[in-house]
């Protein structure tokens, strides 16, 4: 399944992995003893979105706090699956096809993203093609031939 992610907000989360000192380990990274590079997490759990994987978080200002007192994380949520604008069954249909009702997340190499993401001009979306077993950055001119800008 294809998913669009906004281009400004991506730009946003992966300046946060490049330039962080630290990186957090994925549970994948962890269990195999793998040091952490710098990285974007595609997570499923409310919705499907993209993070940084920077130590500490890129944190946003702008979203009320949670119950607890701490702040949630910059993500850039695809624009098909997004629980902050659609009903509940809308996203949770395609968070189950996308990648299955499991919460998760995968690791995508930042040089993965920055390949086509520095190629994309201001307005347009980063696609991903999303599978149940794997995550595929989407080259610029075969995202464009979806006839989706």
């Amino acid at each position: 399944m294809r998913l669009h992610f906004q281009r400004s907000i991506v730009l946003q989360i992966a300046a946060h992995a490049r330039e962080s000192a630290r990186h957090k380990q994925s549970i994948d990274e962890r269990y195999h003893c793998d040091p952490a590079q710098p990285a974007l997490w595609l997570v499923n759990d409310n919705g499907i979105y993209l993070m940084s994987n920077g130590d500490p978080a890129l944190l946003d200002m702008e979203l009320p706090e949670r119950p607890d007192g701490t702040r949630w994380n910059v993500c850039a949520h695809a624009r098909e699956c997004n629980p902050h604008l659609m009903p509940f069954e809308e996203w949770w249909r395609v968070m189950r096809e996308a990648c299955g009702t499991a919460d998760h997340s995968q690791v995508i190499p930042l040089e993965a993203i920055e390949e086509v993401l520095f190629t994309l001009p201001e307005g347009e979306d980063l696609v991903l093609d999303v599978t149940l077993d794997r995550t595929r950055v989407v080259p610029r001119k075969a995202a464009n031939e979806n006839g989706k800008p």
